[in-house]
């Protein structure tokens, strides 16, 4: 059976705010939350490492572009997260988000802050994933000071947005088998499904993917098809090669012969921790134990502005 490549589309970024305790743990300053901007070595880094388990702050104050590869002025870096919590959207616009809090112990960031970024844990030099100044409540650059006694936090909510409308397009299986697909997004408002880990979106890899045939159809997006084929998930995955400064990155996943084998109306797509899709033909397709079956799909990236 032929080959079917399809791409989900989706984009990121992250709203930040900062607080600063006395040594009683009270809450002496606070910001209001404010936006960043996501770096191209960022969405580079999503492909290829580990990019939301470390907070920097720093005293530097020329404005955020896109080409930047840091801080202007490090002052410090925490990887001690204090809080985590996961959860998505329940209306449009949709997006998933994971929120952290990294704490600065008293005397690691003491100083005049005015910028902050999230990056990876890589050592010795850590990798900017985005980078912001700090911002009062109207949108303007601020400086936070914090004392020698005082402890500083960073909370960051990172956002992935995901495209809820549907796609339509045809698939030529050859020997004039054409279907048209229906490509929809799944458990959109889940927890399940919200979740973005430590090492991104699960770009680099394909463990963890998962792909699965039904004979139902597909469902409404906080749902997902129904009749599962068998037991499990497809044969084998096999994740293609970045490209640097592509923000897509492909995966083919393989049903062997004798697996799933029936008439096929839809499939389940999920790459993890980044979205979870469900597709659906026009008119099933039979697979039978002879039969082997790829799907190609394809995630790319890119950095979300607000309006």
């Amino acid at each position: 059976m032929s080959e079917i490549d399809l791409v989900f589309r989706n984009k990121v970024h992250a709203i930040l705010k900062l607080q600063v305790r006395n040594a009683f743990g009270d809450i002496t300053k606070e910001t209001e939350w404010f936006n960043n901007l996501v770096l191209d070595q960022g969405l580079n880094l999503m492909a290829t490492g580990f990019w939301f388990n470390a907070c920097q702050v720093g005293t530097g104050n020329s404005p955020p572009h896109r080409g930047q590869t840091g801080l202007d002025n490090l002052l410090a870096t925490s990887t001690t997260v204090v809080s985590e919590a996961n959860g998505a959207a329940a209306a449009a616009p949709y997006y998933k988000w994971t929120r952290k809090t990294f704490r600065f112990s008293a005397g690691t960031a003491a100083g005049n802050l005015s910028e902050v970024s999230v990056c990876g844990d890589n050592y010795p030099n850590k990798t900017s994933w985005n980078r912001a100044l700090i911002k009062d409540n109207t949108g303007n650059p601020i400086t936070v000071t914090v004392l020698p006694t005082e402890t500083l936090d960073v909370i960051v909510e990172m956002r992935m947005h995901i495209d809820a409308t549907d796609k339509i397009g045809d698939i030529d299986f050859g020997n004039g088998v054409v279907r048209q697909y229906t490509l929809r997004p799944m458990l959109i408002s889940s927890m399940v499904a919200s979740t973005i880990h430590n090492q991104g979106l699960g770009f680099n890899s394909p463990t963890g993917r998962y792909t699965l045939c039904y004979t139902g159809g597909i469902s409404d997006t906080t749902g997902r098809p129904s009749g599962q084929i068998g037991t499990g998930d497809a044969s084998s995955h096999s994740a293609h090669s970045y490209i640097q400064n592509s923000y897509r990155m492909a995966c083919t996943s393989k049903f062997n012969p004798g697996v799933a084998t029936g008439n096929i109306r839809s499939l389940s797509l999920e790459w993890p921790n980044a979205c979870f899709y469900q597709l659906e033909f026009d008119s099933p397709i039979t697979k039978t134990a002879t039969h082997e079956l790829s799907i190609t799909t394809e995630i790319s990236w890119d950095r979300y502005e607000p309006t």
